[in-house]
């Protein structure tokens, strides 16, 4: 019984908070690879930023991240004028960058006056730099022939996601946010002319400004 009367306490507080939400912070992921194993890259780290404006239970949701790390990647050049000519340099020390743009919506599951608990998901757009280590590659072939130092891909996709915010005040709170990610770039010629399809789990924590429209 006193489980369900502190419930209701907490959702009967207050009747609505802002419905125009700006927030910034830090993410991290888990590690992950390539659908076919030839990129595999450890923990990611960067910055989110996140625009959120609709009514009291659903939300629309822009966001922009960027994050960076170091993977390996199975490289594999092919001469374009001669396909007998390749260069090859299995689990070559990367250093990626990611940019992910993002669109969705947020369905809020609870709100109340400290917390709000929520779901969604939306579609990503973005890119992913790779830029490969010269010295290992070296080591590895022994020539820097067939080297390309540096590829850019676009890519797009999806996310799912769940958050809580705790709110400290009218205005500001604090989020705990899981997205997970399902991205497939464009072609690298330096991975032997395929696309990459990449799962990632992403954590953030994120400081949240609130502004109540009174929708």
């Amino acid at each position: 019984m006193k489980f369900f009367l502190c419930i209701l306490l907490l959702l009967g507080a207050i009747s609505a908070r802002a419905d125009f939400v700006a927030g910034i912070g830090l993410e991290g992921s888990t590690s992950g690879e390539s659908n076919r194993g030839e990129f595999r890259h450890n923990s990611l780290f960067g910055v989110r930023g996140d625009f959120e404006i609709g009514f009291k239970y659903l939300t629309l949701h822009l966001s922009g991240a960027y994050s960076f790390g170091t993977a390996d990647s199975d490289y594999q050049l092919t001469d374009p004028n001669n396909a007998s000519n390749t260069a090859t340099a299995e689990g070559l020390e990367t250093t990626l960058g990611l940019l992910r743009l993002g669109v969705g919506a947020r369905l809020m599951l609870i709100r109340s006056q400290r917390f709000r608990f929520f779901a969604g998901g939306g579609g990503l757009y973005g890119a992913l730099a790779l830029m490969y280590d010269k010295d290992e590659y070296y080591w590895k072939t022994g020539s820097t022939n067939g080297l390309k130092s540096t590829e850019a891909q676009a890519l797009k996709g999806s996310y799912l996601e769940a958050g809580m915010d705790f709110i400290f005040t009218k205005t500001v709170g604090m989020r705990l946010l899981y997205q997970k990610t399902f991205l497939q770039t464009d072609a690298f010629e330096t991975l032997n002319n395929k696309e990459l399809d990449l799962q990632t789990n992403y954590f953030s924590l994120n400081y949240i400004q609130y502004v109540d429209t009174k929708w």
